[in-house]
């Protein structure tokens, strides 16, 4: 089955129910087995994208079950996520606990680190595009402007990303790699934290998070894949553990010395 068919073929088989409040974004039954899932309306150029991420198996990662690219638009399948978006929580029981918003990052950076390790940078990470389901789990959805890396490339072809998310590379300056999505989980920690963007309040809670936020969103800052120069507590959970083991530290850092 080519392309354009297998497109008419998923767009026929997943009957559209109702849209999900964004523009090409539908709730949809498979008319075969009446199964919910959401059917998308994607550039044809991110499919591709969707191509090296079906290998991904990740309960962080949006389930994702087909696609297909006609000639104007692609077409993807992923599953229902009942559940809350970041956002939807700020808005109506306000913000997180630090630890637990180190859990949710930690959950967060595990799947980028796959999705990375495939050459991929999501570069629209924001609190829209993270839900939390019902059963407390953390997901990372919507690669609509996801790219990959190219070596040879200098710079983004195409500015795009979210006010107060895109870190500067995504206005032309560079090409977006990892550090892109790492600056924007920086920023997502800080709303998660304030309500608030990094430039309009600065979390002020515990220095070490302070100072893993402004690492984040920092200018050059490379992830840390290994665990250097973090003094784990006692009290801290694994997911605690290991979310700030990708923004090391140091103990220096940690006690407000230079």
């Amino acid at each position: 089955m080519n392309q354009d068919m297998k497109y008419g073929y998923l767009d026929e088989t997943y009957e559209t129910i109702c849209p999900l409040g964004e523009q090409d974004i539908f709730l949809a039954k498979n008319r075969d087995n009446g199964r919910i899932f959401v059917k998308k309306y994607v550039a044809a150029s991110v499919i591709p994208v969707y191509e090296k991420l079906i290998a991904i198996r990740n309960e962080h990662l949006e389930n994702i079950y087909d696609f297909a690219a006609g000639e104007e638009r692609g077409i993807l399948i992923t599953g229902y996520i009942s559940g809350i978006s970041v956002q939807q929580y700020l808005e109506y029981y306000g913000v997180f606990a630090e630890e637990r918003v180190k859990d949710y990052m930690a959950d967060i950076l595990e799947v980028l680190g796959q999705v990375h390790a495939l050459g991929i940078v999501h570069r629209d990470i924001t609190a829209g595009n993270i839900m939390i389901s019902d059963d407390g789990i953390v997901k990372l959805i919507d690669f609509g402007i996801a790219r990959e890396v190219k070596k040879e490339q200098g710079k983004d072809t195409v500015v795009l990303g979210t006010v107060g998310y895109a870190a500067p590379e995504q206005f032309g300056f560079h090409q977006s790699d990892a550090r892109t999505d790492l600056y924007a989980v920086g920023v997502l920690c800080n709303e998660m934290l304030t309500g608030k963007l990094p430039g309009d309040g600065l979390y002020n809670g515990s220095q070490n998070m302070q100072k893993i936020i402004l690492k984040a969103t920092a200018s050059g800052f490379r992830p840390q894949m290994k665990c250097e120069g973090h003094l784990p507590q006692k009290s801290e959970s694994r997911n605690c553990q290991r979310f700030c083991c990708r923004f090391p530290v140091s103990a220096q850092e940690k006690h407000g010395k230079r």
